[in-house]
This record gives C-alpha cells, structure tokens and sequence, in this order.
C-alpha cells in the first residue's frame, strides 16, 4: 500500500494528467447535460412519471449554482490567507471539497506513514512520516486530482437535486394538488431540504459523472468482472505478486466505469443491452427508460459522424505501420503521436 501510494502520488505530478482527468469530467458532464436535453425535448411532460419539460434547464441552472457557489467560498478563503507566512498559507490553502466520498484508486489514504505501519510514537516514526511527505510530495498530487474531481461531483449532485426537484413540482402542478402561485415556494424548498430520493439520485449521478461508482455497485459484467479482478490483491497465495498487480489493480475503478459509460451509449449490436444496469433502466419506465434512450441516442449521433469518417479516411488513429522504435523519427517528424486520434 505504500508503494502504492508513492507510485500514485509520482505519476500524478504530471501536469498533462490533471488536463485530462479535467478535460475528460468535462466533456462527460457536458455530454450528460445534452442527453438531458435531448430526453426533455423528446419525451417532455408526456408523461407524468417522465422527464419534464425543460428540465435541461433546471439542471443548467443548478450546476451553474453549485459552481458559483464553489468559486465564491474559494476567492473567501483566498483573501483570508496572509502570504508573509508561506507555511501557514501553504497549509491552509483553500480547495473544493464535498461530503460525496468517493476517489478513482482504490488504495488506502496515508498508506506511507507511522500510524499505517503500526508504529508507536517515537523519533522512528516520525522519521516515517518525514519520509512518507517527502517521497509522496506531501501527497499534493492526490489533492489536486481530488480536488478537480470535487468540483464536478458537486456540480452533478446541486444540478440533479434541481432536475428533480423542477420534475416534481411540475407533476405535483399537473395532478391539480400544487397552485401554481405556490409552485415557486414549493420548488424552493425541495431544493433547500430535498427528500431523501432526490439525494440518493443525485448522490450517484454525482459519482458517475465523475467514474467514481464503487465496482460492487455498478450491477452489471463490467463491475463485476472487474472487482473479480479487484480481489485477487486478498489472495495470501498471491502476495509475492501484491507488489506488481497492486499497482495496476489500483486503477480498474476508472477504466471500468469509462468503459461502462461507453457500453451505455454504443446501441449497434445492441451492446448497451448486454448491460444489466442499462436493461434494468429500460425495464424501469418513466424518466429512467427515457434517460437511457438519451444514452443511446448519443451513441449513434456519435457513429453517425464518426464511422463515415474513419470510413473514407478522413480520421483514424494511431498508424499501425509507425509502431516499434526503430520508427521513432518517422512518427515524430510526421507527429503521428502514438494512441492519438487525426483528423486529415
């Protein structure tokens, strides 16, 4: 675990990772915000127990809420520290954090220290834990990527808590047993103390936006292969191996989930139906059915566009005859980077 730690730590110093785990976050959110669109254009308050009209916009203006909040509390806590003492400054340092637990590793916290090894309190340990700052870079690197990814699950769980409260208030007006002079004051308190359905949807959607969905939850063959793979690391028999596969196993959180959101959106072949979690929310009707519609519908505009490109020629990936080092110079002066995608 402490090898773990230290490899993690390491590897996220690399700038271009944050850029993409950013990057990567936003474009998923921004493509849940156009499926949301899609669902309330198409099925819009054609049912009582469906997504309501609108509701793209509700859950625009919730995120747009939790981010101005989030960027406010920030500047608050910038301007209260005094950079004449660069320690404290450095300590105290504002981020954005969230009650939402939940990480992309599966690997334990402060693994590298004296507390983790058991240690009792001495020069010894505080020597472990001078060094556990020191080759961990004071485990900085994991609090960037954590913070980046508070950020998102705040703005999925406020916008959700929005879509739904809105969806509510919409049926609760339709059924005859809202005025609509008190629909205001009834959306704004749903808001403000949502019931606990909102929050246990918003809570996961929180999660997903961000591929933190624990693998024994995602209810379908990815995650349940996957934490298969996740359990090996408790085998005794294997421990000489822990070293080595605890360093890939770490990482099976992210990928899977990614490539569970992938499966969700490719319908050709019906692949997105090979999901149980994706036939479990057809099969549940309502705004869930209609959401995973959305999911496909996005699946195709997607091969829509880019099947006939890849088709002529006009985008594709890595060049398979560029592979090996002896074709280094050729990729480089060509700029054919390798797992890179061109557009001609």
């Amino acid at each position: 675990d402490a090898l773990v730690e230290i490899f993690l730590n390491n590897i996220l110093f690399g700038t271009f990772t944050h850029v993409k785990n950013v990057s990567g976050n936003w474009i998923f959110k921004s493509m849940n915000r156009l499926e949301r669109l899609y669902a309330a254009r198409m099925y819009g308050g054609k049912t009582l127990d469906g997504v309501a009209e609108f509701e793209n916009v509700a859950l625009a203006f919730g995120e747009h809420m939790a981010a101005t909040g989030m960027w406010r509390a920030f500047g608050v806590g910038l301007k209260r520290l005094s950079f004449k003492k660069p320690l404290e400054a450095y300590k105290k340092f504002p981020g954005f954090d969230s009650q939402i637990s939940g990480t992309k590793f599966e690997a334990p916290p402060n693994a590298f220290s004296g507390d983790a090894f058991g240690m009792k309190d001495g020069p010894w340990k505080t020597f472990v834990d001078v060094l556990g700052k020191f080759v961990t870079g004071d485990r900085l690197p994991y609090r960037w990527l954590q913070t980046g990814d508070n950020f998102f699950k705040n703005k999925a769980y406020l916008s959700e808590i929005y879509a739904q409260a809105f969806r509510q208030t919409l049926k609760e007006i339709k059924t005859g047993n809202l005025p609509k002079d008190k629909a205001a004051d009834y959306l704004a308190s749903l808001i403000s103390k949502p019931p606990e359905s909102f929050t246990k949807i918003a809570y996961e959607e929180a999660l997903k936006r961000t591929f933190q969905t624990p693998l024994s939850k995602r209810a379908d063959a990815v995650g349940e292969v996957t934490n298969w793979a996740m359990q090996l690391k408790k085998i005794k028999s294997l421990n000489p191996l822990t070293i080595l596969t605890s360093q890939y196993f770490t990482f099976l959180r992210t990928p899977a989930n990614i490539a569970g959101a992938a499966l969700e959106r490719t319908p050709f072949l019906g692949l997105n139906r090979l999901l149980r979690s994706y036939r479990t929310e057809l099969n549940a009707g309502g705004a869930r059915a209609q959401l995973a519609k959305a999911k496909a519908a996005m699946g195709w505009g997607f091969m829509t566009v880019f099947v006939p490109l890849g088709y002529f020629g006009e985008f594709h990936g890595s060049d398979v005859n560029q592979r090996g080092r002896k074709s280094y110079p050729l990729r480089e002066a060509a700029n054919m980077q390798p797992k890179s995608f061109r557009f001609h």
